[in-house]
């Protein structure tokens, strides 16, 4: 699945690679920053500002339903298990 992700406002650590140990890139991000995550790369999007990170993100092809809003990763996990 390919994802693009887009930092509407915050500031965020963001950390791509071939796997889950080996996520070696790392870019700071910020308001107006777009991220293009190609299938099969690992990604993680960590907040290190001192307010929200807000984004906006699309996959392709969709994987969740129509209107679908995780406002927490506890919360994507927990639907993708279910």
């Amino acid at each position: 699945m390919t994802s693009f992700l887009r930092v509407e406002e915050g500031l965020g650590l963001v950390q791509l690679g071939t796997s889950k140990l080996s996520m070696d890139s790392q870019y700071l991000v910020f308001d107006n920053y777009s991220i293009f995550v190609p299938a099969g790369i690992w990604h993680n999007i960590v907040n290190i500002g001192n307010q929200p990170l807000r984004m906006t993100s699309v996959y392709a092809p969709p994987h969740y339903e129509w209107g679908t809003v995780h406002p927490t990763k506890a919360d994507s996990i927990q639907n993708d298990e279910s």
